[in-house]
Order: C-alpha cells, then sequence, then structure tokens
C-alpha cells in the first residue's frame, strides 16, 4: 500500500476536529527546560510521546489544561482552549525571561480526536506505524482509558475526510464520552484562577508528577498530596428535570448544586456545575464538582434550584467514575462520612 493511501485512510478514520482547541508552538534550545519550569507534567522527549499537564497561577490555582507534543528536543506544541490560546502565549512571554525560546500560535494546525473503540488490532498497529506521514504528531489521550487519540494535523488536509464523514463527527459524540468517564476540559470545566488541579483530578488524569523539580504553583499541590486530603472532585453527573417541568433551560457552568441533609432545615451548597450535554431522552449528561461526602450522605438527594428558590429545580445523580485509581485518602473520606450519618 502507497503512504499516501495510508495517509488518507487515516484521516478517513479521524472522527472529529476540536474546534474549541488550538496549537501554540514552543521551540528553541531552552524549550524543554522553559516548560518543565511552567507546567505541572514532567515535559516528555520525542521517545516519551505526548503528555497531559496543567498551568498553573503562583497561588496554585488552575489556568490552562495542555497537551504536549514534542517533536523534537528543542520544539514543542500545544494543544490548548482556543478561548484562551491568546492568554498562553502571553503568559509564556511573561515568564520566558532571558530563556532562548519562542512561542507563537500556529494558524493552519487543528487537534482532532479519533476514538479507537473497536479498531482491529492489525489496523491499529498500521495507523501507529504510519501515522506520522499524515499528521504532525498524536499521543494517545492519557486522562482516562477510553478516551482514545488525539492528532495534531493540517487543517486543510483533514477537512475533507472530516466533511465526507460529518455523520459521524460531531462534537456531542465527543463531550458526551468526556462527561461519561467524568473527563474535565477547558475553562468551563476548569475555572482559572479558581478551580484547584487536585479537585479538578489533573492527578488522576496522570498530569502531575509529585516528583518533579519546581514549578509555578506547585506548594500547594504538592503539600495537599502529601498531608492534606482532598475533599472535593469533579464527578460525572446526570441532570433530570422534575415532573411536569417542561423545557427548563439548561443551567449553565458554576451553577450552585445544593443537598438536603436530614440534620439540616436547610439546603446546604456542596458543589457547582460544570460543563454539560443535553440528551435524547431530555435528560442532561455533564460533570460537577462536589463535595465527595454527599455520594454517601445525600446520593439520591442533589439538585439545583434557581436563585429565587422559584424556579424549577434538577435533580442531580453523581457517581465515581470506574477508571479512578485505588486511593486510600478518598476511601477515607467517604468511610468517614458514613460513620457520621450512623452516628447522628
Amino acid at each position: 500500500m502507497k503512504a499516501t493511501q495510508i495517509a488518507q485512510q487515516l484521516f478517513k478514520s479521524l472522527q472529529l476536529q476540536l474546534h474549541s482547541r488550538s496549537v501554540i508552538s514552543v521551540h528553541g534550545r531552552d524549550s524543554a527546560k522553559f516548560l518543565n519550569g511552567l507546567c505541572t507534567q514532567t515535559i516528555p522527549t520525542p521517545q516519551d510521546g505526548g503528555r497531559y499537564a496543567a498551568i498553573l497561577s503562583p497561588p496554585g490555582r488552575m489556568l490552562y489544561d495542555t497537551f504536549i507534543y514534542p517533536t523534537s528536543a528543542d520544539c514543542f506544541y500545544l494543544d490548548v482552549d482556543s478561548r484562551v490560546s491568546a492568554g498562553v502565549v502571553a503568559l509564556c512571554n511573561k515568564y520566558k525571561l532571558r530563556s532562548k525560546v519562542k512561542v507563537e500560535g500556529v494558524e493552519g494546525v487543528g487537534v482532532y480526536w479519533k476514538d479507537e473503540g473497536g479498531v482491529g488490532e492489525q489496523e491499529q498497529e498500521q495507523e501507529q506505524e504510519h501515522h506520522q506521514i499524515a499528521s504532525i504528531a498524536s499521543m494517545i489521550d492519557p486522562r482516562a482509558p477510553g478516551m482514545g487519540r488525539r492528532i495534531l494535523a493540517e487543517s486543510r488536509d483533514a477537512r475533507d475526510a472530516r466533511d465526507e464523514h460529518s455523520a459521524h463527527s460531531t462534537h456531542p459524540e465527543y463531550s458526551r464520552r468526556r462527561y461519561s468517564l467524568g473527563v474535565p476540559e477547558g475553562i468551563d470545566d476548569l475555572w482559572p484562577e479558581k478551580s484547584l488541579p487536585l479537585e479538578s483530578n489533573i492527578d488522576y488524569m496522570n498530569g502531575v508528577n509529585f516528583r518533579k523539580g519546581c514549578y509555578v504553583g506547585q506548594e500547594l499541590t504538592i503539600r495537599t498530596q502529601h498531608t492534606g486530603v482532598v475533599r472535593k472532585r469533579i464527578l460525572p453527573i446526570t441532570l433530570q428535570r422534575r415532573q411536569n417541568e417542561g423545557d427548563t433551560p439548561t443551567p449553565p457552568p458554576m451553577t450552585n448544586i445544593y443537598a438536603q441533609l436530614p440534620s439540616l432545615k436547610t439546603p446546604k451548597q456542596v458543589g457547582k456545575l460544570c460543563g454539560t450535554l443535553p440528551n435524547p431522552d431530555g435528560s442532561i449528561s455533564g460533570i460537577a464538582l462536589l463535595r465527595l461526602e454527599m455520594l454517601v450522605r445525600a446520593p439520591d438527594g442533589l439538585f439545583i434550584r434557581g436563585d429565587s428558590g422559584n424556579d424549577p429545580h434538577w435533580h442531580v445523580q453523581a457517581r465515581i467514575p470506574e477508571w479512578w485509581p485505588n486511593d486510600p485518602k478518598l476511601d477515607g473520606v467517604l468511610r468517614e462520612a458514613e460513620m457520621g450519618d450512623q452516628t447522628q
């Protein structure tokens, strides 16, 4: 089979261009050292493949999530939320000081998602062998099993394949996959200057190396990992309208989530909504930042209400993703909540 035919076949298997993501180039002899001081994950070599990471503020809160693709020892591509790509470039230029680094947006290159579920082993090996012919860089998404492959490719080449297979190439499919797995992405889910990396599951999603050297904002993250307890995390949720409430508008990100606890006369605010996506059956899939103890104390008592208290309510059903790693601290939080309820 000719190389051009292999390239065409690969592009035909691309399911979606992620227009919500943009590409930034960081290159120069100091680029790896520079990025190591900026990101929560160790910067990969071309032999390592790509990695997922976060960029934090000096106090240790989330600024941006990013995928890092090395193309050589001193050249990297960053895949970031399109709405903040200019901010990422500005931040990098602020921190580079005298480093021999150039940071700039990349035009004409898109981020693509390929769902590798159901791909045969032989076909997958062939694509892995030849993907460099058709793409600039690619990686298996390390955040959670089932998140597929991310590919950087020239937009003009991949656009034809995307249009040809547009019936199977929609943003909802990618978002639904993320939400079903509880994977946050972009500023709707990871709120700049507000979200904390461990509450956002950056550690569970292979985005933090707790053994690497210094980077901006590391102190709070490292201290929490070694001496603290994470009591809130982003979880996959389903929203259901209460009966006879018609077409209630979907609540926006950062809407408060409440719990009705037997020990309290009034509902308690226990979390905030992140991104959402309507389902054909009228329910809403999404993710939310929630207090973990509520999975025990109020598993069926979570809801969203309007500011006036008279607006229609949504039932909120949350769950722990199956792919989460075994975490004794998480188990401890849930046991503590269960024991607390038994003593009341």
